[in-house]
């Protein structure tokens, strides 16, 4: 586990070091085979295919991250509003019941119908859907853990 850590942890840094200009369009080297100059090839505008890779490497790992980190906090601050009444708790624990129930390919058509097609609203409804899904996850194992500490210090 640790490899595989320092591993992406290696990708990641070396592919934020890759610039727009380095993933230029080169007409004269369309579709060549894997070689010591591009070790993945190239596609059919010319661009080095493991450059390309490994910056959506690191624009993947950073979406991951980052909806890691908000649903995490989101989930936390749901459980504790949860811990404040009774009546807070019922309702966050029927809006974790209702979320957690719903197929994720519904909620992403849903969440993708609402925000529409093209580029940024895929990215959106893609953010959504994955706050969506891990929220209520952390939300609700938080709130078993603050419901038992809750129980056990009474």
């Amino acid at each position: 586990m640790i490899f595989s850590l320092l591993l992406f942890l290696c990708l990641y840094i070396i592919s934020l070091s890759i610039d727009s200009t380095m993933i230029k369009i080169n007409l004269l080297a369309i579709n060549q085979s894997p070689r010591l100059s591009h070790l993945f090839g190239t596609d059919w505008l010319g661009r080095d295919m493991l450059l390309r890779t490994l910056k959506g490497l690191q624009l993947s790992i950073s979406i991951g991250l980052v909806t890691a980190v908000l649903s995490t906090i989101l989930g936390v601050l749901i459980s504790f509003a949860a811990s404040i009444h009774p009546s807070i708790d019922k309702l966050v624990t029927w809006l974790i019941d209702l979320f957690l129930s719903l197929p994720h390919l519904v909620t992403l058509i849903l969440i993708s119908f609402v925000l529409g097609g093209g580029f940024k609203g895929g990215c959106n409804w893609l953010n959504i859907n994955t706050l969506a899904i891990d929220c209520p996850c952390a939300a609700s194992g938080n709130h078993a853990a603050t419901g038992n500490a809750i129980c056990t210090d009474v």
